[in-house]
């Protein structure tokens, strides 16, 4: 007999007060950091995504008229250089064809970080995902591709 969760084909997650991101599967709420705008979500096989969205114009690179391409290399480029200075492996696995998104990890030798940085509808996003035991990496860089693509 299958169970409820696996009757759920996808969750809409609230970020922030008035928005929501639509998840495949069966996605409960976890936690949040107001400071960044992150929204934590947990799935049944312990599986924690991070959400945010957030308008470009509130970064501090953003520029009027700035390409989506441009954004997205410069988020990119923010955060991973952030990431270096405190000591952490950063590698850019991919970009989409349309330069709306790029695909990264950041290694901390605790845990590995898997990562989508995009751009749509004058939005940044950020998705990313602890790399959990039971998902390998080529899953969790699709997951969080479909995840920008539904949303």
């Amino acid at each position: 007999m299958a169970t409820t969760q696996s009757k759920v084909k996808e969750t809409f997650a609230l970020i922030g007060e008035n928005d929501t991101m639509k998840l495949p599967g069966l996605w409960v709420y976890s936690s949040a950091n107001k400071l960044t705008n992150q929204y934590f979500y947990r799935n049944a096989d312990s599986i924690v995504i991070s959400l945010t969205k957030n308008p470009v114009k509130k970064f501090p690179f953003y520029k009027v008229a700035m390409d989506d391409s441009l954004f997205v290399e410069d988020y990119y480029k923010w955060e991973s250089d952030h990431y270096k200075e405190m000591g952490y492996a950063v590698n850019k696995i991919d970009a989409s064809k349309n330069r709306d998104y790029i695909v990264w990890t950041v290694d901390d030798k605790q845990n590995k970080v898997s990562l989508l940085y995009g751009v749509k509808n004058d939005k940044a996003y950020g998705l990313s995902m602890i790399e959990p035991k039971n998902l390998k990496i080529k899953s969790q860089i699709a997951f969080l591709i479909q995840v920008f693509k539904d949303n």
